[in-house]
């Protein structure tokens, strides 16, 4: 039997619903739908790292929602910065896991409540 973890949809559905009508939220979802790939590709530190280089509001909250889900999932406890968090043994390899099972859910949220609309001029990239 698959046991699912409610508690990583819900986080995912409110981060996503707290970000549904900001203006930058065709680009957000945009970012939110290759961040599993981006994620298996540069692993998890070097896509915390890419986000928070682009420095944009979409960029930003992405990276603001992944450190809000490992907080809320009792990952990562400590007051260091994400980084030297994730350059400690064993927090990269636990993070990274349990941040790809958030991103299917926040993918799906993401794809339900932030419409895709090319008519209506809203990509702020």
């Amino acid at each position: 039997m698959i046991k699912t973890d409610f508690s990583i949809q819900k986080c995912a559905k409110e981060r996503i619903i707290m970000r549904k009508d900001k203006s930058y939220a065709s680009t957000y979802r945009s970012l939110i739908k290759g961040l599993g790939s981006q994620i298996i590709q540069n692993g998890l530190y070097g896509t915390l790292v890419f986000l928070d280089a682009k420095n944009k509001e979409h960029h930003k909250a992405v990276s603001e929602d992944i450190i809000y889900f490992l907080k809320e999932s009792n990952i990562y406890t400590t007051n260091d910065h994400i980084y030297d968090f994730l350059e400690k043994e064993n927090n990269l390899m636990l993070a990274q896991d349990k941040v790809l099972e958030f991103v299917g859910w926040y993918r799906r949220f993401a794809d339900i409540f932030i419409r895709n609309d090319k008519n209506t001029g809203s990509d702020n990239s």
